[in-house]
C-alpha cells in the first residue's frame, strides 16, 4: 500500500472500529492531511449511545516513509486494544505527536518490534500515547491510553521536539 493521499485521516488506510491484522503488507508513503499518515484506526459512537470499539494486530509488516499532518506518522490508533508483536516502523514522520505510533485512549503492547529514525515535529519520536475523549449517552467520556513495553521491542534514533522516543500525556499508564 504506497503512495496514496488521504486528504483527512488515515494515508494508507482508515479504519472506523473494525479488527485489523497486519501480518506482513507494506505501508509506504503516504500522506494524511490528519491523523494517520500509514494507518488510522478510530472507534466510533453510534447514534451517541453505543460505543463501536476495535482492535490492531501488528505481528510483521513494515511501515516506512509515511507522513501524517498531525500525529500518528506511521499509523494513529484510537481503538480499545493494540498488539504489537513484530515488523518494522521507520523513517515516518508526524507533523504532530508520534512519529512512529500514537495510542489515543488504547491498551497497548509492543514486543519484538523495531521502531526507528522516525520524527514527530512536536513530541514523541517512536510512541505516543494521550487520552480520547468522546460523548456517550449525553456523557463527556474519558479514556487514557495503558501502554506496555515488553522485551525485544527496540526504539532507537528517532526524534521529536520532547521526547526522542516516547511520551505520554494525561494520567497515560507507562510500563516499561
Amino acid at each position: 500500500v504506497s503512495a496514496n493521499r488521504g486528504g483527512k485521516d488515515g494515508g494508507g488506510m482508515y479504519c472506523v472500529a473494525g479488527f485489523m491484522t497486519l501480518s506482513g503488507t507494506t505501508f509506504a508513503n503516504n500522506v494524511s492531511g490528519g491523523a494517520g499518515g500509514g494507518i488510522c484506526m478510530v472507534q466510533n459512537v453510534l447514534n451517541g449511545t453505543e460505543l463501536l470499539k476495535g482492535s490492531f494486530t501488528m505481528t510483521g509488516g513494515i511501515l516506512t516513509g509515511n507522513e501524517s499532518k498531525n500525529s500518528g506518522g506511521g499509523a494513529y490508533i484510537r481503538v480499545a486494544t493494540a498488539d504489537i508483536s513484530g515488523g518494522k516502523v521507520t523513517g515516518n514522520k508526524a507533523n504532530g505527536n508520534g512519529g512512529g505510533f500514537y495510542f489515543a485512549g488504547t491498551e497497548a503492547t509492543l514486543q519484538n518490534v523495531e521502531i526507528t529514525k522516525n520524527t514527530a515535529v512536536k513530541d514523541s519520536g517512536a510512541v505516543g500515547a494521550g487520552q480520547n475523549q468522546f460523548t456517550l449517552n449525553g456523557e463527556k467520556v474519558s479514556v487514557q491510553a495503558k501502554v506496555t513495553i515488553k522485551d525485544g521491542a527496540k526504539l532507537n534514533n528517532n526524534k521529536a521536539n520532547h521526547g526522542g522516543a516516547m511520551s505520554v500525556y494525561h494520567a497515560t499508564q507507562l510500563i516499561l
